[in-house]
């Protein structure tokens, strides 16, 4: 009986696989989580700096939120959302001192966009300007 050479590599790579999958116990460890803050639907969320973040509520909410003290304020802004399914206010980013957010833009009528906007990083208020939206599908 002629057997593959490539037959043995394959059962040996096979061997380490499945010994390497059911032994991850060895690797795993044990977390805990413990909720810190009350939200309705977040949805994005990006820190600020190690205890600073900002989250996006679904519903419209922008919370900046020190994790330290579990301190939150809401910060207002001047997006135009519609919440409709699955749309909202969406992923946000903080970078550079600069919030980038994505949110599903109300075109009235029924008729919805994803768009992205920007604004200046300010604790109170948000003063976004779009800079790009999709084409409306509906």
């Amino acid at each position: 009986m002629v057997v593959d050479q490539n037959f043995h590599r394959v059962k040996k790579l096979l061997f380490l696989l499945s010994l390497i999958l059911f032994s991850t116990n060895s690797f795993s460890k044990n977390f805990n989580f413990n909720k810190i803050i009350e939200l309705e639907a977040p949805w994005g969320s990006s820190f600020v700096n190690e205890n600073e973040m900002i989250v996006t509520e679904k519903g419209g909410k922008i919370k900046f939120v020190n994790i330290s003290t579990r301190e939150i304020n809401e910060i207002d802004h001047n997006l135009n959302f519609v919440e409709y399914g699955q749309g909202g206010l969406l992923d946000i980013l903080y970078h550079e001192d600069y919030i980038y957010i994505s949110y599903t833009e109300n075109r009235n009528n029924w008729k919805t966009s994803t768009s992205i906007a920007r604004a200046k990083f300010n604790k109170n208020k948000l003063n976004f300007k779009k800079y790009f939206s999709s084409q409306s599908t509906n």
